[in-house]
């Protein structure tokens, strides 16, 4: 059991970074293609393609594949949680990791909802706190483990201020003028989610006796 905790737990890991990195380079190749298409139009050149001038130089069909990137580690994110909600050994673990679970779901409506005109957005922010909130009191529950070793307990703990910033992220997001401020929280919020799963990785509690009840 140690050995597949460890492995799902490093996988949910790299799901993540896989997410955001994606996710990060697609908005640079959205912004590059932009810039592209701009220029084509400025500069009037009738050589220009219609096919290059809606890619932006195919910077966009660049930022669609890191898109499809980052959808696939959204699903692989989703299905490693779920895997690791059946290798808790109690009753309120795993109901801790199906609430993060949950909030995957939540966060993706939030992101199909951020495609809306106008009012997408700000949907798409109050979609965003709630997940955060999920994903706080997941792992403020599961920081709280009567079974995990203390490594684990340090990596739930480190995974609990990850989601707090999380939250003060999300809230900043969507304050005009301040909204940098969130990503910076969700910077420093990174670091303690990669330090988290890492020391969750490393602390797979000992597997239940058998006929021992599941509470």
């Amino acid at each position: 059991m140690e050995q597949q905790w460890y492995s799902t737990a490093k996988s949910i890991l790299w799901a993540i970074v896989t997410q955001i990195v994606a996710t990060f380079l697609m908005g640079v190749f959205i912004g590059l293609a932009a810039v592209s298409a701009a220029a084509s139009i400025l500069s009037g050149n009738s050589d220009v393609s219609m096919f290059a001038l809606f890619t932006g130089g195919g910077m966009g069909i660049v930022a669609l594949l890191f898109a499809l990137v980052a959808l696939g580690a959204y699903v692989w994110y989703f299905l490693q949680l779920s895997k690791f909600i059946t290798l808790q050994t109690n009753k309120p673990d795993a109901d801790a990791i199906a609430m993060v679970r949950n909030s995957v779901i939540v966060g993706f409506v939030g992101l199909i909802c951020s495609f809306i005109p106008v009012v997408g957005t700000i949907i798409c922010g109050l979609l965003n706190i709630a997940a955060a909130v999920m994903v706080l009191l997941g792992f403020n529950s599961y920081s709280k483990s009567a079974v995990l070793p203390q490594v684990g307990k340090v990596g739930a703990g480190q995974l609990k201020v990850y989601a707090i910033l999380a939250i003060v992220g999300a809230v900043l997001g969507i304050i005009p003028f301040i909204s940098f401020l969130g990503g910076i929280c969700n910077l420093v919020g990174l670091i303690f989610l990669i330090m988290g799963w890492n020391n969750v990785s490393k602390g797979c509690p000992a597997p239940r006796v058998a006929g021992e009840p599941y509470v």
